[in-house]
């Protein structure tokens, strides 16, 4: 068999694999939507509720509130796109929360081609926490193969061939800071 094609029914047995973990175990749904991919936790709360926090502390002589705004909970991260080759396919970017396995898309990319290289890049708001960055390409012909590109140890150290780990890179969000440079671009990540 094409290594290649094991690769791709590899990938496709763990994201289902992982999708059926997390809805059996009632953490999360897959929701496909017209801006790209979801995972939403069953205990997420709603829209309303992510703009804004507060939260209330009683004690016999004081009553505290604290109230935090949306921008107080996200950062945002910013980087470019490619691809190994002289054509770009559009690409959606996705950022995969490390713990709770929440993802957040963008199909929103300045330019996604080559003509307009400079115009390849996308910005994406996200909540506080640790995430992996990776992009695929959103108009594959053949859904059974999903080809893959994340933001690794061998992006972030050049992609020479003195950078031999393609390990994926946690990226850290911190409240109201952008992260600049972070290019889902390996697509030769095993």
């Amino acid at each position: 068999m094409n290594k290649k094609l094991i690769l791709a029914i590899g990938c496709i047995i763990f994201i289902i694999l992982t999708i059926c973990i997390l809805v059996s175990a009632g953490i999360g749904i897959l929701v496909l939507k017209n801006d790209g991919i979801s995972i939403f936790s069953s205990s997420s709360s709603s829209s309303s509720d992510k703009t804004s926090a507060s939260s209330e502390t009683s004690t016999s002589k004081t009553t505290t509130t604290t109230t935090t705004t949306t921008s107080e909970l996200t950062g945002k991260i910013s980087g470019n796109i490619g691809y190994p080759s002289e054509f770009l396919p559009s690409q959606v970017v996705c950022a995969q929360e490390v713990e709770s396995w929440e993802v957040f898309c963008t199909e929103e990319i300045l330019g996604n081609s080559y003509e307009d290289f400079a115009g390849t890049s996308y910005t994406l708001e996200l909540p506080v926490g640790k995430y992996y960055v990776y992009a695929y390409i959103s108009d594959s012909e053949d859904e059974a193969y999903l080809e893959v590109a994340y933001y690794t140890k061998f992006v972030k150290c050049g992609m020479t061939v003195e950078c031999p780990s393609h390990e994926y890179e946690v990226v850290e969000v911190k409240a109201g800071k952008t992260l600049y440079n972070i290019d889902p671009v390996d697509w030769y990540t095993f």
